[in-house]
């Protein structure tokens, strides 16, 4: 999906959809949060952890029990939930100005 712009600073941090998978089958949905501005991280983090609870739950028919709080702490991790991987990952850029989470839930035999 085209970024959504979290805030208007003139490079704000933005969050945007993306699927991965085949013909037959959808195997990854991830939300990613690009943060530009550190000073609004932990408000645009817990943004992304109420979509991505969201999200998840929509796919599912609910989430795991404090989803969206261990989200929202920006903190990776991976589990299982009805079948599938959920997961928060985190790469902080090269530069040292900011980073991008990235929110999900893939196939167990899905493969980046």
């Amino acid at each position: 999906t085209p970024y959504k712009y979290l805030g208007s600073q003139e490079l704000p941090n933005n969050v945007a959809l993306y699927g991965r998978g085949t013909a037959e089958e959808v195997t990854r949905v991830k939300l990613m949060l690009n943060v530009n501005v550190l000073s609004r991280a932990v408000a645009d983090t817990r943004a992304l952890a109420a979509l991505c609870t969201k999200m998840i739950g929509d796919l599912t028919g609910s989430v795991p029990v404090g989803f969206g709080k261990k989200a929202s702490l920006g903190k990776p991790f991976e589990e299982q939930f009805k079948g599938y991987k959920i997961y928060l990952t985190k790469e902080v850029w090269p530069t040292g100005k900011g980073f991008e989470l990235s929110c999900g839930i893939a196939t167990l035999s899905h493969e980046e």
